[in-house]
């Protein structure tokens, strides 16, 4: 869901659309790290958390998806009438990075035998 997600954010994030709602991972995520790099990706857990953005033009939105399951990518494209809208992006600035938490073996010894972990 969040690579999905992440899609729609960038399509509307470039076609200039304000965004209402987004929340970025906590930690890097690896498969971010090509494209659009750190900072450009959006989670989605629900009930908790969203992604929204808004068509604040006077003109209908016509959102196309496609899906190529050999390749596994979703294509999003946004389609409407220009209200002259240019967007650039700068960055992505790095900084005060913080290393993930080590995996619990424990626990994960715990879930290879079928039990919660908890």
């Amino acid at each position: 869901m969040c690579q999905v997600a992440t899609t729609a954010f960038q399509t509307a994030f470039y076609g200039g659309y304000p965004i209402l709602e987004r929340t970025e991972h906590a930690y890097r995520v690896g498969y971010y790290e090509e494209g659009e790099g750190p900072g450009m990706d959006a989670t989605v857990y629900e009930p908790i958390v969203d992604f929204r953005f808004q068509n604040d033009t006077p003109y209908a939105l016509l959102i196309e998806t496609y899906v190529n399951a050999a390749n596994s990518t979703i294509t999003w494209k946004f389609y409407s009438t220009s209200v002259g809208r240019r967007v650039v992006k700068d960055g992505p600035y790095v900084k005060n990075q913080t290393a993930p938490p080590r995996p619990s073996t424990a626990r994960a010894r715990l879930c290879r035998q079928g039990r919660s972990g908890r």
